[in-house]
């Protein structure tokens, strides 16, 4: 009814301020609140209401219920790659890492060609000290078959986090062959890492020839700057890239 679907939202909302607050039992109990009040009907708005109460439970310390709820979202929806990604997440907070690889590893059977949750994966395992099941899966972004130009920067990156810097250059320059312009964005960074300023800004010229300016492509101008000690310049690349992702 109506003044069901009202309860739930208020509650929602209620649940919503409290975790913003840090008060995460108030939060837990609206969420609750407002599940009751869905009744039967699990929409996008129950799963909304299920992921705050997650978020609440782990931000309290229950890492186990927020692992259990999340559970229950799996259970409603098996091919959701967020919510495994998320309980992959939390078992991997509680050193469960054979657990944490299993829904890491659904993550990417779901969303093979989303390489940026490769990284994601690979950077929580390494804050983890789990740095050769890291490791997997930068290798499975190595071995992947996939000539798509995503794949090509994603090798690239691989390559960089091994500090194999001219292999990493190959692999972006075969993605702008293949028409993905980020990758000049990627070559200035490598050069930037080797302190090669001026070759930096040269790929970030042919970048803006292409497309816009982004925020990462005026990071990467201040990165550049940086190296070259100017200071003022640098910094008002900074202020631009900050404009950019606000607007």
């Amino acid at each position: 009814s109506g003044k069901a679907e009202e309860a739930r939202n208020k509650n929602f909302q209620n649940g919503i301020k409290a975790v913003e607050a840090s008060k995460y039992d108030d939060a837990i109990k609206s969420s609750d609140k407002a599940l009751k009040n869905a009744g039967m009907k699990v929409g996008d708005e129950e799963e909304d209401v299920c992921c705050y109460k997650a978020a609440a439970q782990y931000l309290k310390g229950d890492v186990k219920g927020a692992e259990d709820t999340v559970s229950g979202l799996i259970k409603l929806r098996k091919d959701d790659a967020d919510y495994y990604f998320l309980r992959g997440s939390y078992y991997a907070a509680e050193s469960k890492f054979d657990q944490a690889d299993k829904d890491y590893k659904r993550v990417i059977e779901l969303t093979p060609k989303d390489y940026d949750i490769y990284f994601t994966i690979y950077e929580n395992l390494t804050a983890r000290g789990q740095k050769d099941l890291a490791a997997s899966y930068l290798k499975s972004v190595l071995a992947s078959k996939d000539k798509s130009p995503e794949c090509h920067i994603a090798r690239g990156r691989v390559y960089m986090i091994k500090s194999d810097y001219a292999k990493a250059k190959v692999e972006f320059k075969y993605a702008v062959d293949r028409g993905k312009n980020e990758g000049y964005l990627w070559l200035a960074k490598c050069c930037n890492t080797k302190g090669e300023s001026d070759s930096a800004l040269e790929y970030i010229d042919k970048y803006s020839k292409k497309e816009k300016r982004t925020s990462e492509s005026y990071n990467a101008i201040a990165e550049a700057e940086m190296t070259r000690k100017n200071y003022n310049e640098a910094q008002k690349n900074i202020e631009k890239a900050l404009t950019e992702k606000n607007i």
